[in-house]
């Protein structure tokens, strides 16, 4: 058990009787909640899950890139396959890659510039699976596909910015972030089905 998880854990037990505690058999799965601007600490079956689960889709997504790629007909395609590919692999790739290294309990600095990059890809992966749809697709002229795209890019930056400068405070603004994120150019894709 990784030392973060051991002293979760041990912080369960002291709790028993209180309103908050868990059961025990769940405490093996998932520990108490994080306390404020603080990072959630994962259980061991937590982390190997998450090595797990992300891990085995990294193969995969780099034979998706190449299969959009060789689907590719149009420049406007190529790029978007190349972008959207591109940032599914490093989803998987960079959370597998922390999730390891958070699991070891080892690595501390190494493991907080992965938590940050693994928190970055996500902003990158919401922007990136939005391109190939503003870019591909003819919308309605009020529709501002062009303009969204640039949107959900900028506020991919702003997010990575933001999870630089306030790492682990202030989760709801970081939220807000994902939603705003995804819930805008959500609008514009409506529109094309």
């Amino acid at each position: 058990m990784s030392r973060g998880s051991e002293s979760r854990v041990e912080d369960v037990d002291k709790m028993k009787g209180s309103p908050d505690s868990y059961v025990p058999s769940k405490r093996r799965f998932m520990n108490t909640p994080a306390k404020r601007n603080e990072a959630y600490i994962p259980t061991e079956i937590e982390h190997v899950a998450n090595i797990v689960t992300h891990g085995l889709w990294v193969l995969p997504s780099v034979l998706g890139l190449f299969f959009l790629v060789y689907q590719s007909s149009s420049s406007p395609e190529y790029i978007s396959a190349i972008i959207y590919g591109l940032a599914l692999i490093g989803l998987f790739s960079v959370s597998t890659v922390f999730h390891s290294v958070f699991y070891s309990g080892r690595f501390r600095l190494l493991k907080e510039i992965l938590h940050r990059c693994d928190r970055a890809v996500i902003y990158i992966f919401i922007a990136a699976s939005y391109t190939p749809w503003l870019m591909l697709k003819d919308l309605e002229p009020e529709a501002w596909s062009s303009e969204l795209c640039w949107f959900v890019w900028v506020m991919a930056i702003c997010g990575i910015a933001y999870q630089n400068l306030f790492h682990e405070r202030y989760k709801t603004l970081e939220t807000c972030f994902y939603l705003i994120m995804g819930i805008i150019p959500a609008a514009a894709v409506m529109h094309m089905v």
